[in-house]
């Protein structure tokens, strides 16, 4: 498949980035959330984009971060960090993605799933990017070739791979006899391979199809869930019954920007657990 190059100005009217933010003992640091977004920079033509930064609610009690309970102080440190973002929203460069960014603080406790359900409802664009708060990018790529394939192909979702999409793939071949790389649509120096797993990591989706499959469909996503945790469960589950009959339903694939190399094009910095730079020099834990 040959498709013409999308410009810098058309994936800016056509793709809105989803980043989802939590509490994390980080904070009221912004370094994490910084990294994450300073690393757009390796990806050409996503500098044009708007950005809603989806930041999920929080309540206090003991530390239990997936049900969005954490303790008061950790509270006071999440509206810290928010005020801060929010400053730097207002005080951006005019070419900075920045400057094109809206900080949406959820009421309550939504859970990740939900929240991206909320920006999807804001956004307007006919493509979303959905990134997690400690997902940066790892390597250089164009955003084009996804778009071109979204646009040409009809296709839902595309990931944009850390390393477990490709141990799925080849699990797909070797437990369940899927081969998926011989399926692959190939595009100039790259291609798109189909997988059975709607990923909450770094992807890029068909907005409204997103909200009628994953939302409102025969298996909505609960509140306070992540969408791993249940639909794409059930989604894999029907892939691996009848792939024939299933993969147009959901049409998931993930982008290989070499057509030489399976590599991840984003990895995992644990926010959780994450250390800010000054944290580990106290820590001792200089390289």
């Amino acid at each position: 498949m040959s498709l013409g190059e999308i410009s810098c100005h058309d994936v800016g009217e056509k793709l809105t980035i989803l980043l989802v933010t939590s509490p994390i003992l980080s904070h009221p640091s912004t370094e994490l959330l910084e990294r994450v977004v300073s690393s757009f920079s390796l990806v050409s033509n996503l500098s044009s984009c708007q950005m809603l930064l989806l930041a999920d609610g929080a309540k206090c009690g003991k530390f239990r971060p997936k049900r969005g309970v954490v303790p008061v102080a950790m509270v006071n440190t999440y509206n810290i960090y928010l005020d801060r973002l929010e400053e730097m929203v207002r005080e951006a460069d005019r070419d900075s993605v920045w400057s094109r960014t809206k900080v949406i603080r959820m009421e309550e406790h939504l859970g990740f799933g939900h929240v991206v359900l909320h920006g999807l409802r804001l956004a307007t664009t006919e493509y979303v990017m959905v990134v997690q708060h400690d997902h940066p990018f790892s390597i250089q790529f164009s955003i084009s070739p996804v778009m071109e394939f979204l646009d040409n192909t009809g296709a839902n979702y595309v990931s944009l791979p850390i390393s477990t999409v490709w141990r799925h793939v080849n699990r797909c071949s070797s437990l369940h006899q899927i081969n998926l790389r011989a399926k692959a649509v190939t595009m100039g120096k790259g291609k798109f391979i189909p997988i059975l797993f709607w990923y909450d990591g770094t992807h890029v989706a068909r907005r409204e199809t997103y909200i009628s499959l994953v939302f409102e469909g025969e298996q909505a996503l609960p509140v306070g869930h992540f969408i791993e945790d249940t639909f794409s469960q059930w989604a894999m589950g029907l892939l691996r019954e009848n792939y024939e009959k299933w993969f147009p339903v959901f049409s998931t694939f993930v982008f290989q920007p070499d057509l030489e190399k399976e590599e991840a094009l984003i990895f995992h910095l644990d926010g959780r657990n994450y250390r800010t730079d000054g944290e580990r020099r106290k820590l001792g834990w200089e390289d």
